[in-house]
This record gives structure tokens, sequence and C-alpha cells, in this order.
């Protein structure tokens, strides 16, 4: 899929994920102390949104490999930064005496991890920090929205139920959107299966195959080696290397690679031929 639509699933998944917290939280009795209550709640939001936001790429390719990856490592560092989101939103509050900075502040922390889960599970600093802007600003603005509900609304459950939805549906399209606006290079399939889909060079080397575990996974074509290139980053230059072999060939703008070339902008890159 285009980085657009990815923005777009990236909020509707964020929005599942923050109702599916607010039922999951709904669950539990409000009997323990209220730093486990922030614990459990902070960990199950994560949880949940880190972990579908984690997943888009993968159900969307039909790959369980890097759904189930995706999944994990939002999980993993989404738990984190929502428990530690809710207990620093919790001491900002009491320091503060309450109010949206606080809240905001607190959730700043869930974006910052979720938003950079992504990057930690492919290795790639820049989609890291893409993330990481994009999270907190969602995590950010979704606490401030959460607050304000919860002040504004008779029914505690139903301001929570939309402010966990808004707040889902703020970090995931703040991410994306953020690489849309800071990437500064990308490769867009023109045709086959996976027409459409953009993959951000956010790596110094991105590799390029059939293979689940590449960074730009082509699954669907025999003709493309699991490994079958490689795209460096040196400098301000973009260098392509040819690694399948004289049998599976690589060309950019129809002419052959046979060891390596330097890409330019608009340059069209083909393999399985």
């Amino acid at each position: 899929m285009s980085l657009k639509l990815r923005i777009y699933y990236n909020a509707v998944f964020g929005a599942i994920g923050g109702l599916l917290a607010w039922y999951v939280l709904g669950q539990f009795g409000a009997t323990y102390s209220v730093i486990l209550r922030d614990i459990v709640a902070g960990a199950f939001v994560g949880i949940l949104i880190g972990g579908l936001m984690g997943s888009i790429d993968g159900v969307f390719d039909r790959s369980l490999y890097r759904a189930g990856r995706g999944a994990f490592y939002g999980a993993e560092y989404g738990s984190i930064g929502g428990i530690a989101g809710l207990l620093i939103g919790e001491l900002t509050l009491w320091f503060m005496g309450g109010g949206l900075l606080g809240r905001a502040t607190g959730w700043l922390c869930l974006g910052l991890a979720v938003g950079i889960s992504e990057g930690i599970a492919n290795k790639a600093p820049r989609k890291a920090s893409y993330g990481a802007l994009g999270g907190s600003l969602g995590g950010f603005l979704g606490g401030a929205i959460f607050e304000f509900l919860r002040g504004s609304f008779g029914s505690y459950a139903l301001s929570q139920a939309l402010g966990l939805i808004i707040l889902g549906a703020c970090i995931g399209s703040l991410v994306g959107f953020v690489e849309e606006i800071f990437r500064d290079a990308w490769l867009m399939v023109i045709s086959g299966k996976q027409e459409g889909k953009e993959f951000t060079l956010a790596k110094n080397v991105t590799t390029i195959g059939r293979d689940e575990k590449c960074d730009v996974a082509l699954y669907h074509d025999p003709k493309i080696a699991l490994q079958h290139a490689q795209i460096a980053r040196k400098g301000g230059q973009f260098i392509l290397n040819s690694v399948s072999g004289p049998d599976r060939k690589v060309s950019v703008n129809g002419q052959v690679v046979s060891a390596s070339a330097t890409l330019k902008n608009n340059d069209r890159v083909t393999v399985g031929y």
C-alpha cells in the first residue's frame, strides 16, 4: 500500500486497539491500588494499540511472519510506553494539580514507544526517528483530547472509550504522517501483486528479495531470488548492488547491473525477469 493509505490504516488499527483496550479494562475491577491499576491499564493500552499497528504490513501482505514480528515488537514497546506513560501522567497530574497538559505529557510516552517499535523491529534508525516524533505528537494530542473528553462527558465509560479510540487514531495517523513528510528516499512497486506499495529506504543497507525477512519483500514472483539485490546508503547517494548471481538479473532503466549502480530520482529498478 502507499504511505498515504498506510496513514489511514494506522489510524483505523490504532483506533480499534484503543477500543479493545477500553473493553478489556472494563473487565477488571477497581479494587486494587492506583499504581497497580495504572500499570495494568497502561500495559493493555500499549499492547493492543502497538500490536495492531505493528501488524499492518504483514496483514495486508498476507505474511504471517511479518504480521507476527510487527505485532510482537509493537506490543512489547507499546506496553513499556503505556506503563511509563500512565505512571508519568499520574505523577505529572499530581505535581500540576491535574489538567490537560499533565495527561498529554504522560501519554506522549506511550506514543513515543509505539512509534519507535517498527524502526527497532526492522533495525532502521531513521524509521525509528520518524515514529518517535509522530508517536510523541500523536500521544500528546490524543492524551489532551482524552482528558478533555473525560471532563466533558457525564458518563466516565463513554468518555474513556472515545478517548482511547482517539488516542489510538492520533498515534497511528501521526506516525505515518511524519514519515510521509520527512522521508528522503523510497521505492514504489509499479507492477505485480504489490503494485502501489511503497518502501521507505530508512536503513544503511536495504535488502530486496522474495524472503519475508527482506526489507523490500516481494513474495509473489518466483523469478525473484530470496536475496536479489541491496541498496546501500552512502552519504547522499544510494548504490544498487546485485547480489543474486548472473541468473537473477537486476536492471536500472533497462540497463542490466552486473555489480552496482548509483541510483537517481525516478530511476526504474527491475527485478524478477
